[in-house]
């Protein structure tokens, strides 16, 4: 008699965190850069072959609600060779309205997604023209998962000869970021067939 067996496989939204999914309430539980700056902070992502990041989900604090209302967004950088994250974006979410004192946004792609290849950034926009004055864009932290070399931050008037970034941790910093691109989101659906003839 012929035997044969069939399955599914289906892909859906996948994501890269650096996090342990919980983020604290705590006024330390965050990271801003402050002083009206147009700045970054930012996480070191690597995928081993071409994907397409369509959303970045990003925990932002407002605990004293001093930020209500304002517009936030997140860019992706590309990479030197070295690892640093470029100083242009090639790409940003749309804008997401801070809302609650602490919450999970998830902003999609400006034009739907971008590929990416080896290591990338993707960072949290501060930017002073879209906060109060005298305040700052508290990116979510946990450490959790903390890894040396991964977590950035970039400002304007960055304290180093060159302007570059730099990692979190040459400020006193070991955190990571509440911060996660989020790939193909779209679900796709393909069905395997195997058939064989085998006789009892």
């Amino acid at each position: 008699e012929n035997n044969s067996i069939s399955g599914a496989i289906y892909v859906t939204d996948c994501t890269f965190g650096r996090d342990t999914a919980l983020f604290s309430m705590l006024s330390n539980g965050s990271l801003g850069i402050g002083a009206g700056n147009l700045g970054y902070v930012g996480s070191t992502y690597s995928v081993n072959s071409p994907d397409n990041v369509t959303s970045v989900t990003f925990g932002i604090l407002n605990a004293s609600g001093a930020i209500e209302g304002a517009s936030i967004r997140a860019a992706i950088f590309e990479t030197t060779v070295t690892g640093d994250p470029q100083f242009t974006p090639v790409a940003y979410t749309e804008y997401v309205t801070v809302a609650g004192e602490q919450s999970l946004y998830t902003a999609a792609i400006e034009g739907g997604s971008i590929s990416v290849n080896g290591d990338f950034v993707v960072a949290i926009e501060e930017d002073g023209a879209n906060l109060p004055a005298g305040t700052s864009c508290q990116a979510s932290t946990t450490g959790g998962v903390y890894t040396p070399g991964t977590q950035w931050v970039w400002w304007e008037t960055i304290p180093n000869d060159l302007g570059q970034w730099q990692n979190a941790e040459e400020f006193g910093y070991e955190l990571a970021y509440v911060l996660r691109p989020n790939f193909n989101g779209n679900t796709f659906s393909t069905c395997l067939l195997y058939t064989s003839d085998a006789a009892d």
